[in-house]
């Protein structure tokens, strides 16, 4: 019964927060994307980060554009994550500019690109979410794959990227209970700034 609560009280969290963000004007949508690329382009991590992944913004979620534009300029390389046939989530190298295929379960991704290695290290990680909280618990779209993907990665001995969460500011919650498989983040990224959270490692600017 607990369980069912909480499945219930996250879905009605998710058509909450989807809701606000789709809300938002073209104008203020833009606006949100600009500050938010001004900030990540001065930010420590992406600075140093070789291997970023991202996402293609879809659902009233920030937009990347003018952000990955800047970051190929910079030759950082750039992914994107895709399912594959089981509905596995996997990554694949993006391009700015490249030809895009239908969306799978909303994930957009180019036509053509082959999945890279699960075992390639990303410096960052560029997550979308729905809502986040002050103490870095993230709300996904609810199907799992990112806290799948990663979770080895974040496992004692291994090499772990840094997870910031995109959002609009308007999707921070007042506070959010992770289920145990939930992946917290390191930050978050706003139109309104970085926000880190206590178990990050600092990057010296």
């Amino acid at each position: 019964m607990a369980n069912e609560s909480r499945s219930a009280q996250r879905k009605s969290l998710r058509q909450l927060y989807r809701g606000k963000r789709r809300a938002l004007s073209p104008l203020a949508q833009r606006r949100a994307a600009n500050l938010l690329t001004s900030h990540l382009v001065g930010n420590a991590h992406f600075r140093a980060a070789k291997n970023i992944a991202a996402y293609l913004a879809s659902d009233g979620e920030i937009e990347l554009s003018r952000l990955l534009a800047h970051a190929s300029c910079a030759r950082k390389r750039i992914f994107v994550p895709v399912l594959d046939k089981s509905g596995s989530m996997r990554f694949v190298r993006y391009r700015p500019g490249a030809t895009l295929g239908a969306a799978h379960k909303g994930f957009a991704a180019p036509a053509r690109g082959n999945p890279v290695p699960r075992y390639l290290q990303f410096d960052l990680v560029l997550m979308p979410l729905v809502a986040f909280d002050n103490n870095g618990n993230r709300l996904g779209r609810g199907g799992g794959h990112y806290d799948r993907y990663f979770s080895a990665a974040l496992r004692p001995g291994n090499s772990a990227p840094r997870l910031f969460g995109i959002a609009h500011a308007l999707q921070q919650a007042p506070a959010l209970e992770p289920a145990a498989w939930d992946v917290g983040l390191d930050a978050v990224a706003t139109e309104r700034g970085v926000q880190y959270f206590r178990r990050v490692r600092y990057c010296a600017p």
